[in-house]
């Protein structure tokens, strides 16, 4: 089981790989690989929580069909990166 208090080794020697983290059983939440190692993400405070939600609601404000917003997605920058941006923003086309 991996806990967010121990370090995992990798199951190779030049590190995790974006895949590896679909077959981590009993990983816990908003887990990221980057740059090969992996990165656990610590509670939220409100701020955080109150700017995500501006974030998230700005390109509706603007134009809202020239962008796209995510939010708690995985992205799969290459196979040593995968991250889980809080807001992802991105032209509509």
């Amino acid at each position: 089981m991996l806990s967010p208090h121990l370090w995992t080794p990798p199951p190779r020697p030049d590190g995790w790989r974006a895949g590896d983290l679909d077959r981590l059983p009993d990983a816990p939440r908003h887990i990221e690989v980057l740059d090969g190692s992996l990165v656990l993400r610590g509670p939220q405070r409100l701020w955080h929580s109150r700017l995500k939600s501006q974030l998230i609601a700005a390109p509706a404000e603007g134009e809202p069909d020239a962008f796209l917003v995510c939010a708690g997605m995985t992205v799969w920058l290459d196979e040593r990166n995968r991250l889980e941006p809080d807001v992802l923003l991105t032209t509509a086309a």
